[in-house]
């Protein structure tokens, strides 16, 4: 007969702690550190009119519409599940404002001026 003792491993969670590791503070500084934007340097920004600025927070607002659906798919497959289940970036560019607020189902109702103006503009969704 073998003598064969039992082991068991307990997870006892972190070893250092969180507030005692340098590393550990300064990764989550940088995942909190907002994105600091350089001031515009020229003589003076333009006032948008207001076909713009709607159309600004129009793109602002599937931005965010986009952000929200993707954080609730797992970290690595987020942009393969939301182009299953929606479409894939490239033709979602492609489509005009009233497509991409029906697609998304924004209920959010869009001025007739910028109903048909492309959502691709210059945004960057990922």
């Amino acid at each position: 007969m073998k003598n064969t003792q039992k082991k068991s491993a307990v997870s006892v969670g972190s070893l250092v702690g969180l507030g005692n590791s340098k590393r550990l503070a300064a990764m989550r500084k940088s995942i909190k550190a907002p994105v600091e934007s350089e001031p515009f340097k020229g003589e003076s920004k333009k006032r948008l009119n207001n076909e713009e600025r709607d159309i600004k927070q129009a793109r602002q607002l599937v931005k965010q519409v986009i952000a929200d659906i993707k954080s609730k798919y797992p970290a690595g497959q987020q942009n393969s599940f939301f182009a299953l289940r929606y479409t894939s970036e490239e033709q979602l560019n492609q489509l005009s404002l009233q497509e991409v607020f029906e697609l998304l189902k924004i209920s959010q109702v869009l001025p007739k001026k910028i109903m048909q103006v492309k959502f691709a503009g210059n945004t960057d969704l990922s």
